[in-house]
């Protein structure tokens, strides 16, 4: 199935619904670089001997080996994945021969079961030979009535606190960022250039898990709710976007979507004035609401800097221009929401390991940097 369908989160969620006295799982996520003999020795490990040259689970159980983004290993020269032709071998043969001693191990009591994408960017063609032994299933996408059902549901329990009015505006948001999503994944295709615009069911999650962050104390109406809501699909969908002409497009799309359902345009919702949400302007206080006028903001971070510096071994010396100031408060948000890992795409010079730095700093976390060099190598990196 397509990405974002919920093929990872199944799987294991059914993996982990069997009896514990009768199973035994052992997982596997598949990437690039994905290798053979490790590949090998993640199963071997899991293993008991049983007799001379069988291997299995132990004693009454069956082992079910997870392997996720089946398709991801790349290519060797003459085209095949050696780590699925590694499972393929125990498909047709019942086993593998052992790296060290050279014989034939048997391996008994295993059954697999697997996830992957459609081919295409980045996932590659998985040989007939290998794919005949599965019993195949696809998972649909979901449909625009589907999502509004599930998003709705969860919008509308986090709203039961608020006022009429920002309940008010449950079904129509779900709605309008569905649209969103579905009109950005068919006009800002993929392209040389722009290879990451790539869009998924994952993106509309963010989107909510955003605007979940939301409080009664902090969205006293419905506009206020809509300004959130803007902010949230801003960080999601533009901050990915690499020039002016695909900024203006979003904004319109934004604004087109705020004028069918609300009647308001994307001026009156903002104030006209840039809008940008965080939980870090008040040292007693962990609410996610609307920040302050960029003055008020700079000088904030140009404290927090200065605390920075007073207890850095690096301090750093940087002028906080509003530009950088919103990229900290993007890097924020990312760094405060679970499973938040950013991706920082500039020239050199841009920026990007200084505003990190001090995004850790204002979150309070702590900063551990890679060093690079020539003899920078995987041994390295573990």
């Amino acid at each position: 199935g397509n990405t974002g369908t919920g093929k990872t989160i199944l799987l294991a969620q059914r993996l982990n619904e069997l009896p514990s006295d009768a199973f035994q799982t052992i997982q596997l996520s598949f990437s690039a670089q994905t290798e053979a003999r490790v590949t090998q020795s993640i199963v071997d490990s899991q293993l008991d001997k049983r007799r001379k040259g069988v291997y299995g689970p132990p004693y009454g159980k069956r082992a079910v080996v997870f392997i996720d983004d089946l398709n991801m290993p790349q290519p060797e020269e003459y085209g095949a994945q050696p780590p699925i032709e590694l499972m393929r071998q125990w498909m047709d043969h019942g086993g593998w021969y052992d790296l060290k001693e050279l014989f034939f191990r048997q391996l008994v009591d295993l059954q697999f079961v697997a996830a992957m994408g459609p081919p295409g960017g980045g996932r590659n063609h998985v040989t007939p030979r290998y794919m005949r032994h599965f019993n195949q299933l696809w998972l649909t996408d979901y449909s625009a009535c589907s999502l509004e059902r599930i998003f709705s549901t969860i919008l509308a329990w986090h709203l039961a606190d608020f006022g009429g009015d920002v309940k008010a505006t449950c079904s129509k948001l779900v709605a309008c960022t569905v649209a969103v999503y579905t009109t950005i994944s068919a006009e800002l295709l993929p392209t040389p250039a722009k290879s990451h615009y790539t869009f998924n069911l994952r993106d509309v999650a963010k989107v909510f898990q955003g605007v979940l962050q939301s409080s009664p104390k902090t969205i006293g109406g419905a506009d206020e709710m809509l300004c959130l809501w803007q902010h949230e699909c801003r960080r999601v969908f533009a901050d990915r976007l690499v020039d002016d002409a695909d900024s203006l497009w979003f904004t319109t799309l934004l604004d087109s979507q705020l004028k069918g359902a609300f009647n308001k345009d994307l001026a009156t919702v903002t104030g006209g004035t840039t809008a940008l949400y965080g939980d870090f302007m008040k040292d007693d206080s962990s609410l996610y609401e609307r920040l302050p006028g960029m003055d008020v903001l700079t000088a904030k971070m140009s404290a927090m800097l200065d605390d920075f510096n007073a207890v850095s071994k690096r301090p750093m010396s940087l002028v906080l221009f509003p530009f950088a100031v919103e990229h900290v408060c993007r890097i924020l948000r990312i760094l405060k929401s679970p499973f938040g890992n950013a991706l920082l795409v500039g020239v050199g010079g841009s920026g990007r390991q200084s505003l990190t730095t001090l995004a850790t700093a204002v979150a309070d976390f702590s900063l551990f940097q890679i060093e690079l060099s020539k003899n920078y190598d995987t041994t390295a990196w573990r």
